[in-house]
This record gives structure tokens, C-alpha cells and sequence, in this order.
């Protein structure tokens, strides 16, 4: 949400943008992307997203892949300005998976914290990268259910 817009809550997950992208893992994770096939490309990446040693769902394997055989990112997400964070004025749910690979989960709650002007919850969710809703749907959708049952209007 741009600086000024009007909304009635937010949920941040894993934001891109909220802190800069770790580029160790950018360039950790670009030889997988380009120079391997789309489906041991995808088995790769997931595993860099996903925490430790956890086995990719064979769902969620072929969904990724799909999104790497359809998808181009023109490039990388730039970290906000603190004015920008400053601006979402709405109360704000913000997680961050345990074992983010392109992020510090720990820099982005601090920022969280320190910039945004109505953080309600600021989560670090455990046992989980990048694909939080998909590892943990129970305890993340319960959670934002919550959230947005008492600040959505």
C-alpha cells in the first residue's frame, strides 16, 4: 500500500521491500533458476525457502513450478524508505518466517517495530521460510483470521 492510501488493516508476510533481500541468497539461489531444468530449479529453490531438512509437499513442489516456468521478476524488490513504512498508518499484522533465506526475520520484526506507527502483532513464525502459509496454514490463517476479524472495517 502506497504512502497515504486508505485502508482498514494490513497483514505483512514475509514483505519484500520491508528490509533488503539478503544477496547471498539472491545469488546463491540464481544458478538453480538459471542454468538447471524448471523442475530441479523449483525442488532447489524451495528448498533454500523452506526451513531445514523439511521435504517439499509434492503440491506445493509442482505449484512453485509452474510459478518459475510462468513467472519473471524484472528485478529485485528495493527495502522501502523509513518514510514509506512510516506511512501505513492502518493497524498491521506483521510475520516473518523462522527460517526466511532472503531476509533476517529478527531485522525485519525490529524495523517492524521501530517504524510502524500501529503494529498489533509482530511474529516470527516458527518452523518455516519463505512458504509459511503452506507449512503452517493452521496457525497462520487462525492467526490473521483473528487479526482480521478485529481490525478489517
Amino acid at each position: 500500500m502506497a504512502p497515504g492510501v486508505i485502508g482498514s488493516s494490513a497483514v505483512l508476510m514475509s514483505s519484500a521491500g520491508f528490509v533488503p533481500l539478503s544477496m547471498i541468497q539472491v545469488f546463491r539461489m540464481l544458478p538453480r533458476v538459471l542454468f538447471k531444468p524448471t523442475a530441479e530449479a523449483a525442488r532447489e529453490t524451495l528448498a533454500v525457502l523452506s526451513a531445514p531438512d523439511v521435504p517439499p509437499d509434492p503440491f506445493f513442489l509442482e505449484l512453485f513450478e509452474l510459478m518459475m516456468r510462468h513467472f519473471r521478476s524484472e528485478a529485485i524488490v528495493p527495502a522501502m524508505s523509513d518514510e514509506e513504512i512510516r506511512g501505513l498508518k492502518v493497524p498491521t499484522y506483521l510475520l516473518v518466517g523462522q527460517y526466511e533465506a532472503a531476509m533476517n526475520p529478527y531485522k525485519v520484526i525490529e524495523r517492524g517495530l521501530k517504524l510502524l506507527p500501529n503494529v498489533v502483532i509482530a511474529e516470527i513464525v516458527p518452523g518455516v521460510g519463505h512458504s509459511m502459509i503452506h507449512r503452517q496454514s493452521d496457525w497462520a490463517i487462525w492467526r490473521i483470521m483473528n487479526f482480521l476479524e478485529k481490525y478489517a472495517v
